[in-house]
């Protein structure tokens, strides 16, 4: 079987799949779906905050500046288009 979610909605379908009530067979394919997605929703938020990065101003150090813990992009419309 073939599940796909897109990257966006990763974290809801955990919070769906964490709340459902089931027992002893299911419940084990339910936790190792989980951890699946789970390991793919890690990779996507490194890959987002690898491209926030990119599209970030840049302050005289080449370092990308921040605020309020966010990073100021330069380009939103072409982050968007990466992302």
């Amino acid at each position: 079987m073939q599940v796909k979610i897109e990257n966006g909605k990763l974290k809801q379908s955990i919070e769906l799949l964490f709340n459902l009530s089931l027992k002893g067979k299911k419940s084990r394919h339910r936790n190792k779906l989980i951890n699946l997605m789970k390991e793919r929703f890690k990779e996507v938020e490194e890959q987002r905050i690898e491209l926030l990065k990119e599209h970030a101003e840049k302050d005289d150090e080449g370092e990308p500046i921040k605020e309020e813990n966010a990073y100021k992009l330069a380009d939103r419309e072409a982050f968007m288009k990466d992302f």
